[in-house]
């Protein structure tokens, strides 16, 4: 009877047609100087009987995040000679939630300078260091978690979120480096469903009361 019943629902979706659709929750964390963490929520999606999405199939969940980092370079080369100098202002977010999904975006605002020999004072100026202010970066990465269920039902979906600053340079052997490294970030997650249209209901309905006669006939 299990059997039976489980192949005429297959057959009713199969000879029907269905809408697709999705909707997103989305937040949002101040730019603020790193390191910091964060315990957003964004709600669930509700396909109970009483909620929005009632008897809507969930077929897939999108975590995005987009990290962006803002800040100043501040380096001073102290070689004998000169020098070509890397930076990079940055930052590492991490996003994750539930049913192993996790997303990283590393936001960069990079650059080279051209130094002269150290040119006898520690300023991040004149001939030998230079100060950058203003710089900004952003990254956007996505990804899905491999387990749908934490993500249906009629309450919230818990995610961790934290900023780390990785700022750095190089280049010359005696470098002076100081660096003002504030992150943000725009977070979501996006619901893709599956709307059965009316005539695939009635399909269904249709092979559930076949088999409830054929049960009965027995």
């Amino acid at each position: 009877m299990k059997t039976a019943l489980l192949a005429t629902a297959l057959v009713a979706f199969a000879g029907s047609t269905a809408m697709a659709a999705d909707v997103t929750y989305s937040g949002t964390f101040s730019t603020t100087t790193t390191n910091w963490n964060s315990a957003p929520t964004l709600p669930q999606f509700d396909n109970t009987p009483a909620g929005p999405f009632a008897g809507f199939v969930l077929t897939g969940v999108t975590l995005t995040l987009t990290g962006n980092v803002e800040g100043a370079v501040r380096l001073e080369s102290l070689d004998a000679a000169a020098s070509i100098l890397n930076y990079n202002l940055q930052a590492t977010l991490n996003f994750t939630g539930p049913g192993g999904g996790a997303v990283v975006a590393i936001p960069t605002a990079s650059g080279i300078v051209n130094a002269a020999a150290f040119d006898g004072a520690s300023d991040f100026g004149g001939t030998s260091g230079i100060t950058l202010t203003g710089l900004t970066g952003t990254d956007t990465q996505s990804t899905s978690p491999f387990v749908f269920a934490p993500y249906e039902g009629s309450g919230n979906v818990n995610f961790i979120l934290n900023a780390t600053g990785t700022s750095n340079g190089s280049g010359a052997g005696n470098l002076l480096q100081q660096f003002n490294t504030a992150a943000g970030a725009e977070y979501s997650v996006k619901y893709t469903y599956v709307i059965p249209t009316p005539s695939a209901a009635a399909l269904l309905g249709l092979g559930g009361l076949v088999a409830t006669r054929r049960r009965r006939a027995r």
